[in-house]
């Protein structure tokens, strides 16, 4: 149905048309009248009709200055102009108008219906032609990304890809003189579709629509083209992997290029994967660079087993690596500063965040998970029971089911605060440290554990002993029987 709006200032003329033509018959709804061109303007705003045939000579507003308002307005609406006899100036003024149709007056029904078809076979075909190009843009939009991700694909790979679209690409983001740098997720098991949707909206989202120029998902991987003015990269990668990690995301690694120009696509992605490799090797998670690897493996690396502390599956194997990369570090000579720097580097090349980065929040975690013993510690044993809950508390080892398993994690964490300290024992640690009945720490450890907790202790520091003789074959047995908590010979 097709609406229409009459405008004529002859009362006998545009009423005559409105009541005497059955216009529903002819799939024209009319929506009113008006007697000048202000009237019908008002109208035209109100109703937006589909078709006007309005009068060219009117007070007011004429019908020249009616169809000229409404086409700045409103230029889908067709008029058919009705003119009378010595009325040929306004006629060709309304021509230049680009008005097709136009009925002398007087008028009859067959006439205005003639016209009325050719104007409805013209709208018809405007809106025709409207929703092809709705569906053509539609397919483009749709089509644009998928040939974005494809030409980044062939840049990643080498592969061949059409120069011009190369050209097109870099021409619209201005990339011929800003440079670019790669980053990338991966995950062993891949990301599904929507979690790849959530990982390009995240990204956006932290570090700006404008400076993520491509993005891609190829060999499990999800890959984003950065612009290098892009800021605070570490920061949105850290906040996404804690979003999600709460969302049950599993372990998901990160890695950034170094800089470069747009062509040097391939040889960023080689960064990447070399990064991952790396970081495979080390079993490294959260934000993997060259920078990060080069300073970690210069103190970091000398001492810290990265594999073993990725792979402890238990809070005192982890405690046991964290405390052994700490007793490597004084038997190097390390300065707290070093050794600041050394724990700041593990954090960040395992998770992608240092321990200087913590809040206040973490740091009340810390001190609680030490006790009561927390204020005598040094500096250095702060600083190594802070690393070890860091790492605990990103692998979810800091949890406990119930107030048993609570109380063993007590024990562990205080037993490592005095692992070199020679009364170390059940009795001390209940009676000095944690100052809980010892027949009952004895009964829970032993539940929780499946061994006797002077059993495990022996069995920590043998062990212990062991490793610092591979680390250190020259040690004395005195030193090293004091550095595992035992007295010395003699």
């Amino acid at each position: 149905m097709y609406k229409l709006l009459i405008v004529d200032d002859e009362e006998i003329e545009r009423e005559g048309m409105a009541r005497l033509i059955d216009w529903e018959k002819y799939g024209v709804s009319l929506v009113g009248t008006a007697w000048n061109g202000i009237e019908g303007l008002e109208k035209i705003r109100t109703l937006s009709p589909d078709i006007v045939l309005t009068d060219i000579k009117m007070p007011g507003m004429d019908g020249i200055e009616l169809i000229q308002k409404t086409r700045k307005e409103m230029p889908w609406v067709e008029f058919v102009v009705l003119s009378g006899y010595g009325e040929f100036e306004y006629t060709s003024k309304a021509m230049e108008q680009g008005i097709r149709y136009y009925l002398m007056k007087p008028c009859d029904e067959p006439h205005i219906l003639e016209v009325l078809e050719k104007v409805k076979s013209q709208i018809q075909k405007q809106r025709s032609q409207k929703l092809q190009v709705e569906a053509y843009r539609n397919t483009v939009a749709r089509l644009l990304p998928k040939a974005r991700e494809q030409l980044f694909r062939d840049m990643i790979f080498g592969d061949a890809f059409k120069e011009s679209d190369f050209q097109l690409f870099a021409a619209e983001h201005d990339l011929q003189h800003i440079r670019v740098r790669l980053l990338a997720f991966c995950r062993e098991t891949g990301f599904d579709y929507l979690e790849q949707f959530i990982l390009q909206n995240m990204i956006c989202d932290q570090i700006g629509t404008e400076y993520v120029l491509l993005s891609v998902y190829v060999r499990s991987q999800m890959v984003f083209m950065l612009d290098q003015r892009a800021e605070k990269v570490e920061e949105g990668v850290r906040m996404v992997g804690g979003e999600l990690h709460r969302r049950g995301a599993g372990q998901i690694v990160a890695a950034v290029s170094e800089e470069g120009k747009i062509d040097d696509t391939r040889t960023l992605y080689l960064q990447i994967e070399e990064l991952f490799r790396m970081g495979q090797g080390e079993g490294s998670a959260g934000l993997l660079s060259r920078r990060f690897f080069s300073q970690a493996r210069g103190l970091a690396g000398a001492v810290a087993d990265f594999p073993r502390l990725k792979d402890a599956r238990d809070q005192a194997g982890l405690l046991q690596e964290v405390y052994f990369t700490f007793l490597k570090m004084r038997r190097k000579g390390y300065s707290l500063e070093q050794i600041e720097e050394t724990a700041d580097w593990i954090g960040k090349v395992l998770y992608g965040r240092g321990l200087p980065e913590a809040g206040l929040e973490e740091e009340e975690k810390w001190r609680e998970a030490a006790g009561k013993v927390w204020d005598d510690l040094s500096q250095e044993r702060r600083l190594c029971m802070k690393t070890a809950w860091f790492l605990a508390e990103h692998k979810g080892l800091t949890k406990y089911e119930n107030k048993e398993q609570q109380r063993v994690q007590e024990m562990l964490f205080s037993s490592f605060c005095y692992f070199d300290y020679q009364p170390l024992n059940l009795r001390f640690l209940a009676g000095q440290v944690l100052y809980r009945n010892e027949e009952y720490l004895s009964r829970v450890f032993q539940r929780v554990m499946n061994q006797k907790y002077s059993a495990w202790l022996i069995g920590q520091r043998v062990d212990m002993a062991r490793r610092l003789l591979q680390f250190e074959p020259e040690l004395r047995i005195g030193s090293l029987a004091e550095l595992v908590g035992y007295a010395p010979d003699g």
